[in-house]
C-alpha cells in the first residue's frame, strides 16, 4: 500500500515538473520599439527614416524569444525602423552587414535541450516505470511548444518585406555570439525609385547582468 502511495506521489511530482519545463517555450512577449523617441507621423519637420539596433541581454532574450539564446551561442539583435516618409522601402536581411544565423538553426539549438531531457526520461523509465508517464507528457508538451515557438520566430524575424510609409517596424536578427561591431549598416531600397538608402547604426550594447 505504501509503495503504491509513494509511486502515486512520484508520478504527480514528475508530471508537474515535466509540464513546468515545457512552459519555458510559451513565455514569449511581443516586440516593443527600442527607438529613443518616436517621430510624429506626417510631421513635415521630421521626415526621414530612423534605424535603431539593440543587442538583447540574457533576460531580454528569454522574455521576448522564450529562451536565453546567448547561452546557446546566438546573439539576438532587435531592429526598430521608423519610416516617417511617404516612401515605401524594401527590407532584406542580406542588406544588413552582419553575419546572420538562419531561424531553423536557432530552433535546432533550442531543441537540443528538450532532446536531452527526452533521452533522460527514457533511460530512467527502464529502471523506474513511472518515469514513462511524465516522459510521454513532456514529449507532447514540447512538440506543441516548439510549434508555437516556430510560429513566433517566423513572425518576429527579419525577412524580405516592404516597410509602408509612416510606419514603425520591429524585427529580430540572429547572429553568432561574439563581439559587437561598432557600426552596422542597414541598406533600404526605395520601392519606386530603386535607390539605395544606407544608414549607419551604432548598436546599443547588451546590458551586462550580474
Amino acid at each position: 500500500m505504501k509503495n503504491k502511495v509513494f509511486s502515486g506521489i512520484v508520478i504527480v511530482f514528475l508530471l508537474s515538473a515535466s509540464v513546468y519545463l515545457g512552459r519555458e517555450y510559451q513565455q514569449v512577449r511581443p516586440l516593443t520599439s527600442i527607438a529613443h523617441s518616436i517621430m510624429p507621423a506626417f510631421d513635415k519637420e521630421e521626415k526621414g527614416v530612423d534605424v535603431q539596433i539593440k543587442a538583447l541581454s540574457h533576460h531580454e532574450s528569454k522574455q521576448l524569444l522564450g529562451h536565453d539564446l546567448i547561452s546557446k551561442g546566438v546573439q539576438p539583435l532587435q531592429v526598430t525602423i521608423q519610416n516617417n516618409s511617404p516612401n515605401e522601402y524594401s527590407l532584406d536581411p542580406d542588406y544588413v552587414d552582419v553575419e546572420t544565423i538562419e531561424t531553423k538553426k536557432v530552433l535546432s539549438k533550442v531543441g537540443r535541450s528538450a532532446l536531452g531531457r527526452s533521452i533522460a526520461f527514457k533511460a530512467l523509465s527502464f529502471f523506474f516505470w513511472p518515469m514513462m508517464i511524465p516522459g510521454t507528457v513532456d514529449t507532447v508538451v514540447t512538440m506543441r511548444s516548439e510549434k508555437k515557438l516556430k510560429k513566433d520566430y517566423k513572425a518576429k524575424v527579419m525577412k524580405e518585406e516592404v516597410i509602408p510609409p509612416y510606419s514603425l517596424f520591429n524585427r529580430i536578427l540572429f547572429m553568432p555570439n561574439r563581439e559587437m561591431k561598432d557600426t552596422i549598416t542597414v541598406t533600404l531600397i526605395d520601392v519606386d525609385s530603386r535607390q539605395h538608402l544606407a544608414i549607419d547604426v551604432s548598436p546599443q550594447a547588451r546590458i551586462k547582468e550580474a
